[in-house]
């Protein structure tokens, strides 16, 4: 309702947006009768007229919309856990507590195919190794964000890793050039900064079923890799002339492996 969203929106402005926040996590916004029972259920009847199952799948866009009202002309970049394709328009990045490494790399791949932006989040980590495979996915991801609040301390000292993560923050700043770029030709022809290969590649089968690979801005293409693969995995590069992103060196067309404790990039010449 109006009223409702008046005072949420309000609270925010003069709390918050006054003190210069400038983006908000909208969490808890994705529940269903079906996952958890922490929320309300389908039967509810709110005072809008919808019932409990329409506001499960409005919750995050009408979330987004109050937070919106409560930024006024202020830019951002904020996001949500709940949201559809149609809400691809709004300055939110979807995110979830879906943890699994591949199924992060997954939704970063498949993000893309509604428009939609998919944030794939830090906040723990089995081992060194897993904890640095993480980070170079989510470095090279729409946000680069670590959960921090979850965390007892900063997850790089438990691990022993400043050093290596420290390097992965200034990778980080430097893409941030060219994700403006691509974030101005996203909002402009609704082309996602970050997409599956065969969107680039339709008359490519063998970036039909590709789902661990995914293209970056304009001009790379990533290769995550999780700690599961033992620092080595195979690669797909689409025709075209690619170097590797680290070293310069030309690379191969096709399937070939890889072996390294880096992140697997490489930057399209042509």
């Amino acid at each position: 309702m109006k009223q409702a969203r008046d005072i949420f929106a309000e609270h925010h402005k003069e709390y918050l947006v006054s003190l210069g926040i400038d983006g908000f996590k909208l969490d808890e916004c994705d529940n269903s009768d079906f996952v958890h029972d922490w929320s309300f259920p389908n039967c509810t009847e709110f005072p809008s007229g919808m019932d409990g199952e329409q506001y499960h799948q409005m919750f995050g866009t009408l979330y987004m919309q109050a937070i919106l009202q409560a930024l006024g002309d202020k830019a951002t970049l904020s996001q949500v856990r709940n949201a559809g394709a149609l809400a691809a328009s709004y300055p939110f990045v979807l995110y979830s507590d879906l943890y699994d490494h591949k199924d992060f790399i997954r939704g970063v791949v498949n993000a893309g195919f509604s428009g939609l932006l998919w944030c794939p989040e830090v906040r723990r980590a089995k081992s060194r190794e897993d904890f640095i495979r993480r980070l170079q996915t989510t470095v090279f991801s729409v946000q680069c964000q670590i959960n921090s609040w979850y965390c007892e301390k900063a997850p790089w000292l438990g691990f022993d890793c400043e050093d290596e993560i420290r390097k992965l923050f200034q990778i980080r700043k430097s893409l941030v050039p060219m994700l403006q770029e691509a974030f101005q030709r996203y909002k402009k022809t609704g082309i996602p900064p970050i997409r599956a290969l065969v969107m680039d590649y339709t008359k490519d089968e063998n970036t039909y079923q590709i789902d661990d690979e995914y293209l970056f801005c304009e001009q790379l293409l990533v290769a995550p890799m999780t700690a599961d693969d033992h620092n080595e995995r195979r690669v797909y590069l689409p025709e075209g002339e690619w170097v590797d992103y680290w070293t310069g060196e030309k690379a191969p067309n096709g399937w070939f492996s890889v072996c390294t404790d880096n992140i697997p990039v490489y930057k399209r010449m042509k």
